[in-house]
């Protein structure tokens, strides 16, 4: 009785958490259709693919690309930096390590020129992320240390990176690489 009522609890939390994201994707979606500027069809189409990427990597792939062209089109920075990001993401969860490195570079590339502090950290700790899985530790443990060091410098400059929401996961992966060496 105990485990059906596990296995009934589980089922329902799954089915909760897919019907509030295809809540989300509708609602986007619209968002979307009715954006008269292309910043905000880029928003949309960044957001989307965030949520896309919980279920659905090439979808969520197709749309960080579609955003990548639109960004990059209008010259919009951020956005081009932030799909790269996403791209990165993405290709990075299929395997597709290179490609995905490829696009971290041209993001942080850009996010440097711009001094997109935010964004510099993002990927930096995802290049950390392909050299760790590809067993390159010290590799990964520089990406790591200057993702670090760029939060540390902001939070010291009294103006910390506030968008990062779990910099712990930063400490935690340096710690397993030292674990693991």
């Amino acid at each position: 009785m105990k485990r059906c009522l596990i296995i009934l609890f589980c089922i329902l939390s799954m089915l909760q958490i897919h019907a509030q994201d295809q809540l989300k994707i509708d609602s986007l979606q619209v968002k979307y259709n009715n954006a008269k500027a292309d910043t905000s069809k880029i928003k949309a189409l960044l957001d989307l693919s965030e949520v896309y990427s919980h279920s659905d990597f090439i979808k969520s792939l197709e749309l960080a690309k579609e955003a990548l062209d639109i960004s990059t089109r209008i010259g919009n920075k951020i956005y081009t930096v932030r799909s790269n990001i996403l791209i990165g993401n993405d290709l990075l969860f299929l395997g597709k390590y290179d490609e995905a490195v490829n696009h971290y570079l041209l993001s942080l590339k850009l996010a440097q020129e711009n001094n997109f502090e935010y964004e510099q950290v993002i990927a930096l700790s995802h290049l950390g992320i392909v050299q760790d899985r590809i067993q390159k530790f010290d590799e990964a443990l520089k990406y790591y240390f200057d993702a670090l060091n760029i939060f540390n410098k902001r939070t010291d400059e009294g103006k910390p990176i506030t968008e990062l929401k779990n910099i712990q996961s930063l400490y935690n992966n340096i710690g397993n690489i030292y674990s693991t060496k």
